[in-house]
C-alpha cells in the first residue's frame, strides 16, 4: 500500500492544478506522517510551479497563512 506522500507524487499534476485554483488541503495524521507529507507537497510545488527552493517554502507558507493548509498532527 503506497504511503501518502507516495500518493502526492503520483497525482502532483492534478494536485498542482487544484492548489493553482484555491483548493484547501486539510492533513490529519502522524508527526512522521506530517513530515513526510510536507517535504512532499514542497517538492510538488518547486517541481510543477518551476519554483527554487526558497520560492516553494514561500508559497507554503502563503497556503498556511491563508489557511489553504491546515493540519493536525497527533503522536
Amino acid at each position: 500500500m503506497p504511503s501518502l506522500a507516495e500518493k502526492v507524487d503520483s497525482l502532483r499534476t492534478e494536485l498542482w492544478e487544484w492548489l493553482r485554483l484555491g483548493a484547501v488541503i486539510y492533513q490529519s495524521c502522524s508527526l512522521a506522517c506530517s513530515d513526510q507529507l510536507e517535504m512532499a507537497l514542497l517538492d510538488l510545488i518547486r517541481e510543477q510551479g518551476q519554483f527554487n527552493a526558497r520560492e516553494a517554502t514561500d508559497f507554503l507558507r502563503h497556503l498556511k497563512q491563508h489557511q489553504r493548509y491546515q493540519r493536525m498532527v497527533y503522536a
